[in-house]
């Protein structure tokens, strides 16, 4: 038993804050169903619930700073987000590396993680102070990487680097993201009529507000990048028109068990029993097919020019010899500073430094044949970056 409610969750923020406006308060609902299923469904351990629970009132207080700054801040929504580069695939195709080179290159504004973690304003923070933003996300870090060291090895983070949208997506309760640390199966079922665009939208206008406080002076086009986008690129293109898409692909029968490993690790920091990762693949397994069955409609009517398909192999052995072309894909030749600058930065990030992320197909209780023929569109029409 969690022993609160969303609506105490609700209170609480409203009262710390003291503030009440939520704006249309859409993503309420989504929060209710999130916690509900978690009392359902999910066994968490004491530090579990409560973690969870100051999870749940650090995104609620977000919200409300967020829409109080909107309010007073009208010139917010008035910001011009040049055209933003969506780094995107399945989980675990090289997303993170290629989001992070480009971020490198300084032809593009990034996300940090500690303003995606808190992307709304402490109030009474004077310029020259320390934001305080910096020292909660630098906490969170640290308790994650004591409750389960793994998952540096699935997915490291430090608070001054650039991370992923998912963090801002997080805030509207329409994705599956939750299922990675929680088992919920209720909640994932009422994501059917999720409304994609209005997430969109909320990102559109999270950028703004992030950009029209650390960026606001020289704007570059955002680089982006989260798992959660696979898919849905037709909302992400009637949000952000002019958006390009670097479109990563990796052998599925190396995805799943992957995505399933890393999952595992996640859930460790919440709930109390094993993980039980044959549970997860086969709830992954069609959701993740899907996805790729979306993305290639999408594909059929996207404009020409607007996506880069990119093979896995690229990134992981020869991202610097295909990077020239990338860049001038995206607008952005690269120069002999940025191309030094992505350089140095793989010299200081080599493959494994955190750990070694361990999976295997066995462990995921699929076999090569399942995955294969739930992804056969796919890997007919993307084999060659598939090798």
């Amino acid at each position: 038993m969690l022993g609160w409610s969303a609506e105490q969750l609700i209170a609480e923020a409203r009262q710390e804050t003291g503030l009440a406006d939520f704006g249309d308060g859409r993503f309420l609902d989504g929060l209710r169903r999130l916690v509900a299923g978690i009392e359902a469904e999910s066994a968490l351990s004491p530090r579990g619930v409560l973690a969870l629970r100051e999870r749940m009132r650090r995104l609620l207080r977000n919200q409300l700073r967020f829409r109080a700054d909107l309010a007073a801040y009208p010139e917010i929504l008035e910001q011009e987000l040049r055209a933003p580069v969506f780094v995107q695939g399945l989980p675990r195709v090289g997303s993170t590396k290629l989001h992070r080179l480009l971020a490198e290159s300084g032809c593009f504004q990034s996300l940090l993680f500690w303003q995606v973690y808190n992307h709304a304003r402490v109030p009474g923070v004077a310029a020259g102070m320390e934001d305080p933003r910096r020292a909660d996300a630098v906490e969170y870090i640290r308790w994650r990487s004591a409750q389960n060291p793994k998952t540096l090895a699935g997915h490291y983070v430090e608070a001054n680097e650039p991370e992923e949208e998912t963090y801002l997506l997080e805030y509207t309760f329409s994705n599956y993201w939750m299922t990675g640390y929680f088992e919920i199966p209720g909640y994932l079922a009422s994501l059917a009529d999720a409304d994609h665009d209005a997430a969109y939208l909320y990102l559109r206008q999270a950028l703004q507000y992030l950009q029209w406080q650390f960026h606001r002076a020289a704007p570059r086009p955002w680089v982006l990048k989260s798992p959660l986008n696979f898919g849905f690129e037709a909302s992400i293109a009637r949000n952000f028109p002019d958006a390009k898409f670097l479109v990563l692909h990796r052998d599925p029968v190396k995805v799943i068990p992957s995505v399933t490993a890393l999952a595992g690790q996640m859930r460790r920091l919440y709930c109390r029993d094993e993980p039980d990762e044959p549970h997860f693949a086969a709830w992954a397994l069609p959701e993740y097919a899907a996805e790729a069955r979306r993305h290639m409609a999408w594909r059929a009517s996207a404009p020409a020019g607007q996506v880069m398909d990119i093979g896995y192999a690229d990134i992981q052995d020869r991202e610097m010899e295909m990077m020239p072309a990338l860049c001038e894909f995206l607008g952005q030749p690269l120069t002999v500073d940025a191309a030094a600058q992505m350089r140095a930065w793989l010299a200081k990030n080599p493959q494994h430094q955190h750990g070694v992320h361990e999976y295997s197909l066995r462990q995921s209780g699929l076999t090569e044949a399942e995955i294969r023929a739930a992804f056969g569109p796919y890997l007919e029409r993307f084999k060659a970056y598939l090798g």
